[in-house]
């Protein structure tokens, strides 16, 4: 987690909660922003060799980066704006729902709760963000430049 806040500008700094990657056994499941997109990148495995003597994935692996759910390009206006607030009233009315219906929808309820419980556990795990030093984030013409010379020698 990337859970640094700009001490100098604590409402524009935050940069908690905005990326993540969760590492297992098989594999990693990155999120790149919280408007995504979500990626799988399955654990390597190298069976075999091919015909050029180089090592291949097993039959049938997965591919790697595979798109779980692609982002629309949001701004952050509209991502707030649109998606966050849809999100908000479909769960508000899923609760709704849940309260007055059947025992699925009071299933779908409980794991909403336990959902919320989880994410309060995360968050308490990570703990406050830590403080940035200003100097830290800012870009510098002159290091753009040493970056565009590696990349394109003359």
């Amino acid at each position: 987690m990337h859970n640094e806040q700009d001490s100098v500008n604590r409402d524009d700094g935050l940069l908690a909660l905005l990326g993540a990657e969760i590492i297992t056994d098989a594999g990693v499941l990155a999120m790149a922003d919280c408007s995504g997109p979500a990626l799988w990148y399955p654990r390597l495995e190298m069976g075999r060799l091919d015909a050029f003597g180089l090592p291949a994935g097993l039959p049938g692996s997965p591919h790697r980066g595979l798109v779980l759910s692609s982002s629309p390009g949001w701004s952050l206006d509209d991502f707030i704006r649109i998606a966050w607030t849809a999100a908000i009233a479909e769960d508000i009315r899923a609760c709704a729902r849940a309260s007055v219906g059947s025992g699925s929808d009071r299933r779908e309820l409980a794991r909403s709760i336990a959902d919320a419980t989880w994410w309060t556990l995360l968050s308490r795990e990570i703990g406050l963000p830590a403080q940035a030093e200003r100097e830290a984030w800012r870009l510098d013409a002159a290091w753009f430049e040493q970056v565009r010379a590696i990349a394109e020698p003359e």
